[in-house]
């Protein structure tokens, strides 16, 4: 991080990633994604929103995406997610890493449940 710093640039990786440990810095749940996009290769943050409950029962959190080179905030069913984002094969952050088994890769068809083992294989630490 500190030579891409120093740098004033680098690919979508390395943003992906300081914005992932600076959102992490202020307490929010984010992963870095690793897929593609139109162009090839590509990464970028998800956070997951954590939604209050109305009658005590678990609620999934709500997911928004973070695109990593231009800083815009967009949910998970935002029509722009298409254009921006093909496919995801793993996301992470500090403490965890998920490889997706599912069957589509796409973005749009991910299934964003980390904790559904059926969805995604989480590695140990």
């Amino acid at each position: 991080m500190q030579s891409f710093l120093a740098r004033g640039c680098g690919d979508s990786e390395d943003h992906a990633v300081l914005l992932c440990n600076l959102l992490i810095g202020f307490g929010l749940d984010t992963y870095v994604c690793v897929g593609t996009n139109g162009e090839g290769s590509h990464a970028w943050v998800m956070q997951r929103q954590s939604l209050p409950s109305q009658n005590g029962s678990k609620q999934k959190p709500k997911v928004v995406f973070w695109e990593s080179l231009t800083g815009q905030k967009m949910g998970v069913d935002d029509p722009r997610v298409h254009r921006f984002y093909r496919t995801v094969g793993s996301v992470f952050n500090n403490r965890s890493f998920f490889a997706n088994i599912q069957d589509d890769d796409r973005v749009f068809n991910t299934n964003w449940d980390l904790e559904d083992e059926y969805f995604w294989k989480g590695m140990s630490r």
